[in-house]
């Protein structure tokens, strides 16, 4: 198949994946990276996703938050996952005549619909201006990823969305990286692993969960990939990072860090950075810069306070109040009889919801305002 002569971006990105050494790799790397996690993590049982370690190192109020709040699909939000279906037909498309972006752009919502449930269903009911600007979008970072990377052969062995996944004792890794090119070759690194962002600004965030891609891939084959990389379809821009002993060796702790931040897991930890303009907690955290509400009478935050402390002799971890308020909290320790001490009120509490809603935190305002009228007609 021949292509069109490079541009001057396509030449640069392609120079750049040219210049990263394919190292070659001892064949126990995988085996000691494996060690590191399992003498870091003990017998933890848990899985962790990209998400899920961003969120466990970063701000934990705000990832209680995020895992508290219902998901709605908007033209923003699908832009990313239907540009990415977009791509992928453009970099499989059997021949070298393939359709321009905005064509490609309705295959792929066309695809979507019919494939996947919850974004197809949101598609299928969403009124016409709604898909035009979702189209719109895909079709503009589509005709940027066009542009701006080289085309790849198809002895490159570009995939997209490839499942990854790996078991490190109970600790379970998953991931979907948007693109990969290369294979190793034995102990030689030969894969490049990308993720596509619709967005335009780098963020070291980014390149970490490129890092963390990179650690799954080595413990399930044995071989590093020899980078990882952002490309950046709103700029234009791809951002590439040899994988090294260190880079690897970094992501293992920062699994381990995660695992033992899920086991500490504090909803009320704050830790205030850019990101916090678009927390929905922003308003109501003064960390965050905004004005945390008074409190619901000083015993109702008492026991809310010890609820949290007390989970580990209540048998449940109580993550937070989460939804349901302070008073909410008084009134079904009162309901319950518990007299006596705050442990023994936020303790009990913890213990009989922990077996009715399964967590706690887990608790709407509408199930425990539902509880309260259940025990107090009762």
């Amino acid at each position: 198949m021949s292509y069109a002569p490079l541009t001057p971006r396509q030449d640069r990105i392609l120079a750049q994946m040219r210049e990263i050494e394919r190292s070659e790799w001892a064949p126990d790397v995988g085996d000691l990276l494996r060690s590191r996690i399992e003498a870091g993590a003990g017998g933890a049982r848990v899985s962790l996703t990209k998400w899920k370690i961003g969120g466990l190192l970063s701000c934990q109020r705000r990832h209680q938050s995020d895992m508290d709040s219902t998901f709605e699909w908007s033209p923003t939000k699908a832009r990313g996952t239907v540009a990415h279906k977009a791509v992928e037909l453009f970099l499989n498309w059997p021949d070298e005549k393939r359709p321009p972006p905005a064509e490609l752009t309705r295959m792929a919502i066309d695809q979507t619909v019919r494939e996947e449930q919850n974004l197809g269903g949101w598609l299928r009911d969403a009124p016409p201006e709604i898909v035009a600007e979702l189209s719109s979008g895909v079709t503009a970072a589509t005709a940027t990823f066009v542009e701006v990377f080289p085309p790849l052969p198809a002895r490159w062995n570009a995939q997209t969305e490839v499942t990854y996944h790996a078991r490190v004792g109970g600790v379970d890794l998953p991931g979907r990286p948007d693109l990969t090119i290369g294979l190793p070759a034995g102990n030689v690194s030969g894969k490049l692993i990308l993720d596509l962002k619709t967005g335009g600004k780098h963020q070291q965030a980014h390149m970490d969960d490129g890092h963390h891609y990179a650690l799954i891939d080595t413990l399930r084959t044995g071989v590093p990939p020899f980078a990882v990389g952002v490309v950046y379809l709103g700029a234009g821009d791809v951002a590439i990072e040899p994988v090294t002993q260190g880079s690897l060796d970094a992501a293992a702790d920062r699994v381990v860090a995660a695992v033992r931040a899920h086991e500490t897991f504090d909803p009320m930890s704050t830790a205030p950075g850019p990101l916090c303009r678009w927390c929905d907690v922003q308003p109501v955290c003064a960390a965050g810069g905004g004005i945390e509400p008074e409190p619901v009478g000083s015993k109702a935050v008492e026991i809310a306070d010890r609820a949290r402390r007390s989970a580990e002799a209540a048998a449940v971890k109580a993550r937070s109040v989460g939804p349901v308020t302070a008073a909410q909290l008084e009134q079904l320790a009162t309901l319950g009889g518990k007299q006596g001490d705050l442990d023994t009120q936020a303790g009990w509490v913890l213990s009989y919801t922990g077996e009715r809603t399964g967590h706690f935190s887990q608790m709407t305002a509408g199930e425990a305002a539902a509880l309260i009228e259940e025990w107090a007609v009762s």
